[in-house]
């Protein structure tokens, strides 16, 4: 435990932030809280099971964006705000999960062969 879960706070962070800001400003963007809760339970397993919450901060690494996108659109088709939110989303917040899941794989994989 260590780096890499330092670095898993920081994708968690970047979504709530995105996401509060969207909810003060619209109300439509209920949607996005349940997976900003979802955002933090990697960081919450991190301390106990790290190659579970690296599978989970990888696998929403990949599928945030894609998300994000597919909700922002049913909810105003055609908008800017949706491909500028992709873009925010992709920039700010995947890359710190996707790093933070490979570095905490990388060290529950440690872990369990330094335990045996």
């Amino acid at each position: 435990m260590g780096c890499g879960s330092a670095i898993c706070i920081v994708g968690p962070i970047a979504f709530t932030a995105i996401v509060l800001y969207g909810l003060i400003q619209d109300t439509d963007f209920w949607p996005f809280l349940p997976i900003a809760v979802v955002s933090w339970t990697g960081v919450a397993l991190a301390r106990k099971w790290q190659f579970i919450a690296g599978i989970t901060q990888i696998v929403l690494g990949v599928a945030l964006p894609l998300v994000f996108y597919f909700v922002t659109e049913a909810i105003d088709p055609g908008s800017f705000g949706a491909t500028l939110g992709l873009v925010l989303i992709a920039v700010l917040c995947s890359p710190p999960l996707l790093v933070s899941g490979i570095i905490l794989i990388v060290s529950g994989i440690r872990e369990t062969r330094g335990n045996t």
